[in-house]
């Protein structure tokens, strides 16, 4: 069953959309903060590389994401990033993982 607060969140984000536009509110932004916020580490971060991998799809293999015991593995070519479960639930915000991984 779907919350009440994510039916407002859907409304308000759909009124903006579409009647003020795309201008008015950075929508990937929104959306992305809300994920952040309500999805565990697991769940979240295989958005991020999923995004990560329609940024970068010039890169032949890809970014990938492998788990092993309590960390993730994300690879992008010849790099490879290492992250804690612990880490992705202290950098949750929009786009702080991300950053954390191409930095």
């Amino acid at each position: 069953m779907i919350s009440a607060l994510l039916i407002n969140l859907i409304r308000r984000f759909l009124f903006y959309k579409y009647f003020l536009g795309d201008d008015y509110v950075n929508t990937s932004g929104y959306i992305r903060g809300y994920m952040s916020k309500n999805m565990k580490a697991e769940d979240f971060i295989k958005v991020v590389v999923s995004a990560l991998n329609r940024e970068f799809e010039e890169i032949k293999e890809g970014v990938s994401l492998e788990y092993n015991d309590n960390e993730f593995i994300i690879s992008m070519g010849k790099y490879k990033v290492v992250i804690s479960k612990e880490l992705i639930d202290k950098l949750k915000s929009p786009y702080g993982i991300d950053k954390y991984i191409l930095e």
